[in-house]
């Protein structure tokens, strides 16, 4: 995978000093007037491209080394941004015809006043929309100070991985999707447990084998992040299992997610603070739609159709909401919800051979055997109608859906509780 090193310049008076890269990074130095010299020496880019004006360029340029120079207006207006935008993403439609994945890394520290902040949001967006070709790695800025011995190199990236953390969030919170938001914590974690094993590496280098699992496994128990991190196994399994519609299992899901996320948000501090804010987000909004004890579960099936309502899953808001009542009369009849075979008993109890409500059922059995049936017939309309019927308007199917869904449900939330079968 390329490297592309991406580099400001504009007209300031470039001053020899000693610039030193982060800690973490090597602490690499270099003597030069130019912070360019020493990101070239750490990063080992296979193209570097500078971006600036056309004074900047015929003032700085021929003193760095480069592949490429973008020449853009100052910004100096609102307008000249789509200008930077439309330049930067030409050369990048470049790069991409090669198709090969790039990984560009960004030095912001010089630049026309907002060309920075434009550039990389140019950077950004294009990045975004291209994900499968294109990432930043790393964002960097050189803290010159003047009489300082030596300037360091800041590392800005976590700062703006900010952003990338809320748009996992929300892929998750609109769309259910959990992948990007569980890899992300996942790689901390790893990161975390390879911290826990040098420093056990360093203080007792002889430990091996079971006494070392041993080890390891207390110190993982007792780290102040690992502990919430395991968050991202129910984050996957909640996606999972909505789209199977397995609503026992996203119910169970969903109250450990409630309780670690707000133990979480009350907990992280330092780099894990934007996690935080994630997982108070993510509590906030959980807590719109799900109960806060675990049973009755059929009120589970209840919140998981409205949650996937509002996101427009209707083939799942049919399927949770469909199987409700089934759920609701073995709790409330002693039977088994999670075992199929007391499950098949009351489709037995309260329909005909035809499928209809029998007779002598009471009154509000068969308005609510009616409107399971309803819904049960939508699912399969849903399902079947639209290869037969190439006319049917998908708007007005969509509020016919909902509509039933809702009346399912609120007719469910007004009954304190079923009543007997049999009038």
């Amino acid at each position: 995978m390329p490297k592309l090193f991406i580099s400001m310049i504009g007209l300031s008076q470039y001053t020899y000093t000693c610039y030193r890269m982060p800690e973490n990074e090597g602490g690499l130095e270099d003597h030069s007037a130019y912070q360019q010299t020493l990101l070239k020496k750490a990063l080992k880019p296979d193209i570097i491209w500078l971006v600036g004006t056309e004074d900047a360029k015929n003032e700085h340029s021929h003193n760095i080394e480069h592949d490429k120079f973008i020449t853009i207006p100052k910004g100096s207006k609102a307008e000249e941004f789509w200008d930077i935008f439309k330049r930067i993403s030409a050369e990048l439609d470049e790069m991409r015809s090669c198709n090969e994945a790039v990984k560009i890394c960004l030095d912001l520290t010089h630049g026309f006043r907002t060309q920075p902040i434009f550039v990389l949001s140019a950077v950004r967006y294009y990045c975004r929309l291209y994900d499968d070709m294109f990432s930043i790695s790393d964002v960097y800025y050189a803290m010159f100070e003047k009489g300082n011995e030596k300037n360091s190199i800041l590392n800005a990236t976590p700062i703006l991985e900010m952003e990338n953390i809320a748009g996992e969030v929300r892929a998750f919170l609109e769309h259910g999707s959990s992948r990007s938001l569980a890899d992300r914590l996942k790689k901390l974690e790893d990161k975390y447990i390879k911290e826990i094993k040098n420093g056990i590496d360093r203080e007792n280098p002889e430990i091996k084998g079971k006494e070392l699992s041993k080890l390891l496994a207390k110190r993982k128990k007792n780290h102040p992040i690992l502990q919430y991190l395991c968050i991202k196994n129910d984050l996957v399994k909640f996606g999972d299992l909505i789209g199977l519609n397995y609503t026992p299992g996203a119910a169970d899901c969903i109250s450990r997610l409630c309780k670690l996320s707000l133990k979480a948000s009350e907990s992280l501090d330092g780099e894990m603070v934007p996690i935080a804010k994630a997982f108070s987000k993510l509590n906030e909004e959980l807590n719109k739609y799900f109960p806060n004890e675990d049973r009755p579960l059929w009120k589970w099936h209840a919140a998981i159709a409205r949650w996937c309502l509002k996101r427009n899953f209707l083939q799942q808001a049919l399927t949770h909401t469909n199987e409700l009542l089934i759920t609701r009369y073995c709790e409330e009849t002693g039977l088994d919800p999670l075992n199929l075979a007391d499950r098949k008993k009351l489709p037995e109890l309260v329909l005909t051979l035809k499928g209809k409500p029998r007779e002598e059922l009471c009154k509000i059995w068969k308005e609510v055997v009616t409107l399971d049936l309803s819904l049960g017939n939508e699912r399969n309309y849903v399902n079947h109608a639209f290869c037969r019927n190439s006319s049917i308007r998908i708007d007005q199917f969509s509020k016919t859906t909902r509509a039933k869904v809702e009346s399912f449900l609120d007719f469910h939330m007004s009954l304190e509780k079923l009543p007997g079968l049999i009038s």
